[in-house]
């Protein structure tokens, strides 16, 4: 019961409340500077907890009792005006290990955009490429479908008009000579060949 307790209490207190008073420090133009850093270092907070929780002690946590109680317990721990964990967490934890590898991390982010960017430029024109002669395949090989198609299309109409134009008086005087309808199943039986029997 407490287990699902925790996640919507978790969502309610740790992102929905936060991001309410974020958008009402955003667009509240009496808010004091301190308000929007205050909001700006929980996020912070937040976001590497989060990188932290899932990559490295996920296998480990999950399997702590009350754990989803305790996520709960800090997020309102980390916003509330009596406790503002926010300010000691940044402050003593975010502000020296990121103050301290932050050169390093710009020129990995440099790197990685530089990089992307070439990747993207280069997947860009392999794609119009590949694209054109796709394009150039279609717009060649569509006369001949079409041929075909009609071609298709005209031999079924060409039998079909030429059986469907004759009476049964017509098509008998064809086969008989006379103007008579036609007995099919006696001119299947005059050309039936005879069997024979044996040799003398």
């Amino acid at each position: 019961m407490l287990f699902l307790l925790s996640w919507p209490l978790l969502s309610l207190l740790g992102y929905l409340y936060p991001a309410y008073a974020t958008y009402k420090t955003v667009e509240r133009r009496s808010s004091e500077p301190d308000d929007f850093r205050f909001w700006c270092k929980y996020w912070v907070i937040m976001a590497a907890f989060h990188v932290l929780e899932s990559c490295l002690f996920f296998g480990l946590i999950t399997w702590l009792p009350f754990y989803d109680v305790f996520k709960v317990l800090f997020c309102v721990y980390l916003w509330h005006p009596r406790t503002q964990g926010t300010l000691l967490i940044y402050h003593r934890a975010i502000v020296p290990a990121l103050s301290r590898h932050e050169r390093e991390i710009d020129n990995r982010i440099a790197e990685v955009q530089t990089r992307g960017m070439d990747l993207a430029v280069e997947y860009s024109r392999l794609l119009a490429s590949k694209l054109m002669s796709l394009a150039k395949a279609g717009a060649e090989a569509a006369p001949k479908v079409y041929e075909r198609y009609q071609h298709a299309t005209a031999q079924p109409a060409a039998s079909t008009a030429s059986t469907s134009s004759y009476s049964s008086g017509e098509l008998g005087e064809k086969i008989t000579g006379t103007g008579e309808p036609v007995d099919y199943d006696s001119v299947l039986r005059a050309r039936k060949p005879t069997s024979t029997t044996g040799m003398d």
